[in-house]
């Protein structure tokens, strides 16, 4: 990627340290305002993240937004939730799954969320700084879940914009 994209700065580490380490590293290094977290099965459309940047840029109340997911047949994906109490979390650590809240659907406004699923993330890095950085003891789980709850706690919103991105469903 550095070959092709000559402003991208590539971090290679030495061995595994796990995902919420590996991110706070980034985090700090990093040299812009946002931070996009986007997973490997997730492909974003070529105005997806100048779109994300822009809703941020305007709406000051925001610290972090995500865009709406879609599969390859255009079906919304999903993604958003309520930030889980001890009972969801306790469903989910028996098998069960996070209920998930019915998508708003392709507006034009973003609508405020409470927990957007984490695999396409634009946030401000001063909203990750001001909350010390990502909370390693959660190892690779719940971090989004982690972060969402600080926002919250902070008072603050996060907004699900209606754009588009597919999944990339190729196995890597």
């Amino acid at each position: 990627m550095d070959e092709e994209f000559h402003d991208v700065t590539v971090l290679r580490l030495p061995h595994f340290i796990g995902l919420t380490r590996a991110r706070n590293i980034g985090i700090r290094t990093a040299k812009g305002e946002y931070l996009l977290f986007l997973t490997p099965d997730v492909e974003v459309q070529p105005d997806t993240i100048p779109v994300l940047a822009d809703t941020l840029a305007a709406r000051s109340d925001a610290l972090a937004v995500c865009p709406m997911l879609i599969d390859e047949r255009g079906k919304a994906l999903p993604q958003i939730f309520r930030l889980p109490g001890k009972d969801d979390l306790y469903r989910v650590w028996r098998g069960g799954e996070l209920e998930a809240l019915p998508n708003p659907g392709p507006a034009s406004e973003p609508v405020a969320v409470e927990f957007p699923s984490c695999k396409a993330l634009l946030i401000r890095k001063q909203t990750l700084q001001g909350i010390n950085y990502l909370d390693e003891k959660f190892g690779e789980h719940w971090i989004d879940a982690e972060v969402c709850f600080e926002i919250r706690r902070a008072g603050k919103k996060q907004t699900s914009a209606s754009i588009q991105c597919s999944p990339n469903f190729s196995s890597r």
